[in-house]
């Protein structure tokens, strides 16, 4: 369900901060931002050696370019390399490159600052998801983010990245510290298990003063609990990035190449233009998700950047070691948190090293105005002082009597977030009314707008428009949900346009579905 009415509508909130975020929300959000420099997310180090040192500059030519190298922009390469590619000589693919452009380091965006949480909370949003788009559409939607735990096991086993990354499966804990919260979830289980039965027997609920003594959290009234994964999403997507350089010589990384406009050329290729060379290709993918305004201006309003806040914590040594077995989400009467726990790392010398780092995000309505003041925010550069000092008390508020000199911040850093106004992603070939530019010889695609829920949506929208992209539509429309598509109807429908009251602003004044 989309929060932004909520918000534009709430009377406790000041017009001028309704009317700047709107203004933001409509606003170019430029590339990511290099100055000032952005925050130092913990994942990012070390850079992997393959991309750690000046890439060279990218093709003139290339069969596809591909714009962002997070999970989506991986996903979508290795779909490519590995099935498209794969019958082609050596001779072929070096004459038919593909390009994949990032503005930074690999994976500097929202994949390598997110919270490595692969946590599909299928039974919160199913009955929406129902009301909106009926049973069977709001199960496939379900499916296909449940999907994404196994997706990504199968995908770290074949490319023999599971030490590196740390993928595992785990149980998820949804602990609710408010009554009310606690009520909702419990009903909402219900009406989930019935619809799917045995396909989700991991959801459980658990309540009681000994129950949630024995799970650390005796402030809580209950917790559904459920399957999830974790891992370091850095590692898997320079990990995975690097395997397919060594197999295939004509896929090029190109770091620090910012994509700064497309034009069209006379005989219908894309001109990519960077500031390292321009690029003709055929095909242009988008996968800049916050971003993707800036290329393709007919998705202001429809996707923007929301910011949000992420950190790595010390645990007291009284804390129980739970990062090979659990994650954590925190339900409050307003607002929630997520926290992962990274596994102890063996070092080279074959001993333990502490490791174990609570990697602990969320503190978005402590922000102000609700969460408000982060929409709109496409720069990564800044912390939030008020979430911040949310994060550094959550943790020893959740888990109480621990110990020790009790949670200590080893590093915290923000990440901007693709935000979709109908809360779905938007995956598809790009008409010319969203990038005000013909097809040419091929098309521009995107898949964008995960709204915060990116780990359990992206990888499979990138198979998804890989697949469409060489021609093979049919064979996803089984398992993907056709409510992600592109189509003049939502196109028309789901965007957010300027309130002519902000003070009295309801959905009248919105031009969107309603949600």
């Amino acid at each position: 369900m989309s929060f932004i009415l909520p918000l534009l509508s709430y009377p406790g909130i000041p017009s001028t901060a309704k009317s700047e975020a709107i203004t933001r929300i409509l606003s170019d959000p430029g590339l990511p931002t290099t100055s000032p420099p952005a925050t130092s997310s913990f994942w990012l180090s070390p850079l992997h050696p393959a991309f750690s040192t000046p890439p060279l500059p990218p093709s003139p030519d290339a069969e596809i370019v591909i714009i962002g190298s997070g999970i989506t922009g991986t996903s979508i390469a290795r779909h490519l390399v590995r099935s498209h590619r794969a019958s082609l000589s050596k001779q072929d693919k070096k004459q038919n490159p593909i390009v994949l452009l990032d503005a930074r380091d690999i994976c500097s965006g929202a994949t390598g600052r997110n919270g490595g949480h692969v946590n599909e909370v299928g039974w919160e949003e199913y009955g929406d998801l129902v009301t909106r788009y009926g049973r069977e559409e709001a199960k496939k939607i379900t499916r296909f983010r449940m999907a994404h735990v196994d997706e990504f096991m199968r995908v770290v086993a074949e490319e023999g990245l599971g030490k590196e990354c740390g993928m595992r499966v785990v149980e998820s804990t949804c602990v609710f510290f408010g009554e009310k919260g606690w009520e909702r979830g419990k009903a909402a289980v219900k009406g989930f298990k019935e619809d799917f039965g045995g396909e989700v027997d991991a959801c459980k609920t658990t309540e009681g003063p000994e129950e949630m003594q024995s799970m650390g959290v005796p402030g809580a009234y209950g917790i559904i609990k459920g399957k999830a994964g974790a891992m370091w999403p850095y590692r898997f997507v320079s990990g995975v990035l690097a395997n397919l350089k060594r197999d295939d010589e004509g896929f090029h990384v190109c770091a620090h190449t910012p994509a700064t406009s497309i034009s069209v050329s006379e005989d219908g290729f894309f001109i990519v233009s960077t500031p390292r060379g321009e690029i003709r290709a055929k095909h242009v993918i988008h996968a800049s998700n916050a971003h993707i305004g800036h290329l393709v201006p007919g998705f202001r309003g429809r996707v923007y950047p929301l910011r949000g806040q992420m950190s790595a914590q010390v645990p007291p040594k009284g804390f129980s070691h739970q990062g090979e077995k659990r994650s954590w989400s925190f339900e409050y009467d307003v607002g929630f948190d997520y926290l992962t726990q990274l596994p102890k790392r063996e070092t080279k010398a074959g001993e333990w090293d502490d490791g174990g780092e609570m990697m602990f995000g969320g503190g978005f309505v402590q922000a102000g105005f609700s969460g408000l003041v982060e929409m709109g925010v496409a720069s990564d550069a800044e912390l939030n002082e008020n979430a911040a000092e949310h994060l550094r008390q959550g943790l020893g508020k959740a888990f109480e009597n621990v110990g020790g000199d009790g949670f200590k911040v080893k590093s915290m850093w923000t990440g901007n977030m693709g935000f979709s106004v109908d809360m779905l992603p938007w995956v598809g070939k790009l008409p010319g009314s969203l990038t005000g530019r013909g097809s040419g010889q091929g098309a521009e695609w995107v898949s964008v707008g995960y709204s915060g829920e990116g780990m359990v949506n992206a990888w499979l929208c990138g198979k998804a428009l890989a697949m469409m992209i060489l021609g093979q539509e049919e064979s996803i429309k089984e398992w993907f949900p056709q409510h992600m598509g592109i189509s003049d109807e939502r196109i028309r429908e789901s965007v957010l346009e300027r309130c002519v009251d902000i003070g009295t602003i309801g959905r009248s004044d919105l031009n969107m579905t309603p949600v």
